[in-house]
């Protein structure tokens, strides 16, 4: 519940909740003014590490795919392979999205594994900008983990502000990076 502490018109501009316990009043952002700046730099943090973690994949984006072995490898095209059928579905017939063009005679065959259409609108813009259906999968998989530890930050983020606060600012925000 967000409130005022005073009538005044300088502490109208700062809004305040109060603590779990009720023992008294706190802003809801007072070490950093511009939390947006500390987001973005979470996220860069969180893009480099999904780099970093998936070396050497970065530097080889366009013609290398993750697999620690060939069933993991057999994953990895089987979802390249989605990616394509639904962006090219989408562009050609997207009222038949899920008549795959796998298992014949069977309809729908889409639906019979994985529905990534989010990720694969994601991909299509980047699989018609590169025309490398490798790359523009590699970028959506490392895009996904740093999106999703951002999405974790935000969560945590939320979180501690919600259950602790009476715990200063930057210490959400530290724990809530770790946390993504």
């Amino acid at each position: 519940m967000t409130v005022f502490a005073s009538t005044s018109p300088a502490a109208r501009s700062a809004p305040t909740r109060q603590s779990s316990e009720g023992r008294g009043w706190h802003r809801l952002d007072n070490h950093h003014p511009r939390p947006e700046l500390f987001h973005l730099l979470a996220l860069a943090i969180f893009s480099v590490l999904a780099i970093a973690m998936t070396l050497p994949l970065a530097l080889r984006a366009g013609d290398a795919l993750i697999g620690t072995d060939s069933n993991a490898l057999n994953d990895s095209y089987f979802s390249v392979w989605i990616f394509g059928w639904q962006a090219h579905q989408l562009l050609v017939d997207p009222l038949h999205l899920f008549q795959g063009n796998i298992f014949y005679p069977f309809p729908n065959t889409l639906a019979f594994s994985e529905i990534i259409l989010p990720e694969a609108l994601m991909y299509l813009p980047l699989e018609l900008a590169t025309r490398n259906p490798i790359l523009a999968y590699n970028l959506v998989v490392l895009a996904l983990f740093a999106l999703n530890a951002f999405a974790t930050y935000l969560w945590a983020l939320d979180f501690f502000q919600r259950e602790r606060g009476e715990v200063i600012v930057a210490r959400h925000r530290g724990a809530a990076l770790l946390a993504g």
